[in-house]
């Protein structure tokens, strides 16, 4: 498989509540470390919990049968080896730090052998603008609630 096939991707959602439908997962413990945004006073966090959809049909559709199950074989090695980019839905958060306030935008069926393939594939820079455009909309809403 080269990388692309590798980096797969098929949903995104900025809605928490249809990313979140899949199964709690602990979304107080980042996978990666928080780093600074383009924003002051933002840090951008990376979660991934499991994905529930299934591999097959989903991960790759490449019409070779063989090279499908290959690689979905591969996929589920990478999760039993723990892996948690192996099979995967993203969340990107942006939090302003003097508020709590957070933003965030979700990518699923997503499989990638670490954090730095999925930093490298551009998924990572657009879903850091979503979350950061979503969490300046919100902060826009609350100035605008206040003016009423």
């Amino acid at each position: 498989m080269n990388d692309h096939d590798r980096q797969a991707c098929y949903y995104a959602a900025t809605d928490r509540d249809t990313a979140t439908k899949h199964g709690p997962y602990d979304d107080t413990n980042p996978t990666s470390t928080k780093e600074p945004s383009t924003m002051k006073n933002v840090d951008i966090d990376i979660f991934t919990r499991p994905e529930d959809t299934p591999i097959r049909g989903n991960a790759i559709a490449s019409g070779d049968d063989e090279a499908d199950e290959a690689y979905a074989l591969e996929i589920e090695a990478q999760i039993e080896a723990g892996n948690p980019w192996a099979w995967t839905i993203i969340e990107v958060r942006a939090t302003h730090r003097p508020t709590g306030l957070t933003a965030s935008a979700y990518l699923g069926g997503c499989s990638y052998p670490d954090e730095a393939a999925f930093k490298a594939g551009g998924y990572y820079d657009d879903m850091q603008q979503e979350a950061l455009a979503e969490l300046a909309a919100l902060a826009q809403q609350i100035v605008e609630d206040c003016d009423e």
